[in-house]
């Protein structure tokens, strides 16, 4: 029953820092939620017993590709400007269609 109420908390997690990360207008604050998404999903393998798998997604993934995408982004871009969007409405027909997709 814990084991359940983990999975779903994580579930939770994941699926909401995911379209977090996706609607983010500030780039730095999105790969932050990408970071939460990797270590949610590092949770679910610890929670499944792949203790393997955990530690690459932590050290590999959550640790290595998250610095390297900080740094491009440091590099590249002004972390503090935001994105503009002209199409407001293409995002709301998308939101639209995935939760009917969903039902």
């Amino acid at each position: 029953m814990t084991a359940q109420i983990i999975f779903y908390m994580l579930a939770m997690a994941i699926t909401v820092f995911s379209i977090m990360a996706v609607t983010s207008k500030l780039i730095v604050r999105a790969a932050t939620y990408l970071l939460f998404v990797l270590l949610a999903t590092a949770g679910l393998y610890m929670l499944l017993g792949y203790y393997f798998l955990f530690a690459v997604q932590v050290s590999v993934y959550a640790g290595g590709i998250m610095v390297l995408f900080i740094m491009a982004i440091f590099l590249t871009h002004r972390p503090g400007t935001d994105v503009r969007t002209k199409h407001g409405w293409r995002i709301g027909l998308s939101v639209f269609l995935s939760l009917a997709g969903l039902l």
